[in-house]
């Protein structure tokens, strides 16, 4: 097979890919990572799986204070 004829010019690649440098890559990874977090803990606050922080801290004051 000839390679010559599976080349494409560079204005192929922009309907079908986006270029970045690795920087750009990694910092769009970390940022995606974040928003996963931000998801996860919206789906924890819809199903009631987290408390006031008020409510933490007495609890921890309180196992403190029994010790």
């Amino acid at each position: 097979m000839r390679y010559s004829s599976q080349v494409k010019p560079i204005s192929y690649l922009k309907a079908k890919a986006v270029l970045q440098d690795v920087a750009s890559f990694e910092e769009t990874q970390e940022i995606l990572a974040l928003l996963k977090i931000l998801a996860l803990y919206n789906q924890d606050v819809a199903a009631g799986k987290v408390k006031p922080v008020s409510d933490v801290v007495a609890h921890l004051r309180a196992k403190r204070t029994t010790v």
